[in-house]
């Protein structure tokens, strides 16, 4: 008589088997999908119509830009100094400058030395001292550049035109035509020169008595030819 086989049960699922679907839901996204979505999501939402404008836009720009198709503009900040004429009187503050001429010359003796490699140019101009009290030289040269003598170059030496003697000061109310000298390295000649006038300020220290004339701001440009000093 043949043995009857019990009949098999089926095995329960384990925990790591994955599980049937059920009702019909999706299953779950594996953990870096859903990082992905996430992410995709938060950029939907900081990323919309009018920012995707702006970024196209300036990208377009600085391609543009790169490719020489535009030119930035930049703005010129230097301020604007008034201008001045020849033989115009123009207030510095305790003075008054006339520009007559502007001339050149490799040397003018007594003033102006011959040295190697040294040309000068020479300002005549009229100072009046408009104050009460003697002005000394010093602020008064100081607040006089010519461009064609060098961004560096130091204030000029000033003479009397009359006896080529130095000034020292500048009496009230008497006007006196002067020469400032510079000396500058030897180049090309240009065709004209440009004198700046600065304004002159009083200033007085808290900490003693002492009070001076000091260079402030340029109030003046004066553009004037070059010419040569006639041979003596």
């Amino acid at each position: 008589m043949a043995e009857q086989t019990p009949p098999r049960r089926a095995l329960a699922p384990t925990a790591s088997a994955p599980a049937a679907p059920g009702n019909g839901a999706p299953p779950s996204a594996p953990r870096p999908a859903r990082a992905a979505r996430h992410r995709v999501a938060r950029r939907g939402r900081f990323l919309t119509a009018p920012r995707a404008a702006l970024t196209l836009i300036a990208l377009a720009v600085a391609l543009t830009i790169a490719l020489g198709g535009l030119n930035p503009v930049d703005a010129d900040d230097t301020p604007q100094i008034p201008t001045g004429q020849v033989n115009q009187p123009l207030s510095i503050g305790p003075a008054t400058v006339s520009l007559a001429r502007v001339r050149h010359a490799d040397a003018l003796p007594p003033i102006a030395p011959a040295i190697a490699d040294t040309t000068y140019f020479f300002a005549v101009m009229t100072v009046s001292n408009t104050s009460a009290k003697p002005l000394v030289v010093t602020p008064v040269a100081s607040a006089l550049a010519l461009d064609v003598a060098g961004p560096a170059a130091a204030r000029p030496s000033l003479y009397r035109l009359d006896d080529s003697l130095a000034v020292r000061a500048f009496p009230p109310g008497v006007p006196l035509t002067v020469v400032a000298v510079w000396p500058a390295p030897r180049a090309s000649l240009p065709q004209e020169a440009r004198l700046t006038l600065s304004t002159l300020t009083w200033y007085e220290y808290f900490s003693s008595d002492d009070a001076e004339w000091q260079v402030s701001t340029p109030a003046y440009a004066i553009t004037a030819p070059i010419e040569e000093v006639p041979p003596r």
